[in-house]
């Protein structure tokens, strides 16, 4: 029996489980819903550890380290380029960001 996976129509929204193999994950499947072919497969997150559930990038540590230090760059040119009196506010937020 072939593995199933998760897919979602971005046209219209349905979702549902399709068992296919691995060569035909990659074909261009349409919407049993709308018929469109924008049709995709989806992560979702897993309960237990898997490796499955560590694939969403937004949740898993390093990515959301990655965020903050990215955030925190941003900001921090932001401040450079920013007129003296407006400064305090964006040095509070890198502040509060560093924090976490």
């Amino acid at each position: 029996m072939p593995p199933t996976y998760d897919f979602e129509c971005q046209a219209c929204g349905f979702e549902d489980e399709e068992s296919l193999s691995s060569t035909e994950v990659s074909k261009i499947i349409r919407c049993p819903e709308c018929s469109e072919t924008r049709y995709m497969r989806i992560w979702k997150k897993m309960p237990g550890l898997t490796k499955a559930s560590f694939i969403s990038s937004k949740t898993t540590k390093r990515a959301r380290d990655m965020d903050i230090h990215r955030k925190i760059a941003n900001l921090e040119i932001l401040e450079g380029n920013t007129p003296h009196k407006n400064r305090p506010e964006i040095v509070k937020e890198i502040n509060i960001l560093k924090k976490i």
